[in-house]
């Protein structure tokens, strides 16, 4: 068996079965191949769902977010950190004196057919 028959298509088939919207790698709009997110896709999620959840994130917090995730911190214990976020559907961050730690959310886990993967 492939690893698509192993491991992908049973994943696109359990996310899809809860909701969320599947697009064909081949499909999607992005700089390189090689990006495994869409930055833009995220950076409107993280801007849209922060708003429903009425935090306020400024542009400078939205990169700060993406820098987070994209870097996928220091070394193995940096990504299983990030995964660990991406699976909680939130990232933890200080956004200063004013507005302190907040949980911006990443993931709709209540509407997920507002997700893309």
């Amino acid at each position: 068996m492939t690893e698509y028959e192993l491991c992908e298509r049973p994943i696109i088939e359990t996310l899809e079965s809860l909701g969320w919207r599947y697009v064909p790698g081949r499909e999607l709009e992005r700089e390189s191949y090689e990006e495994p997110l869409l930055t833009d896709v995220l950076r409107d999620a993280v801007r849209r769902l922060s708003g429903e959840a009425g935090i306020e994130i400024e542009e400078e917090d939205v990169e700060r977010l993406m820098l987070r995730l994209e870097s996928g911190g220091s070394g193995a214990e940096g990504l299983k950190d990030v995964l660990a976020h991406l699976k909680e559907g939130a990232l933890p961050m200080d956004l200063g004196k004013k507005r302190g730690l907040r949980y911006i959310p990443i993931i709709d886990h209540e509407h997920p057919e507002n997700n893309d993967f």
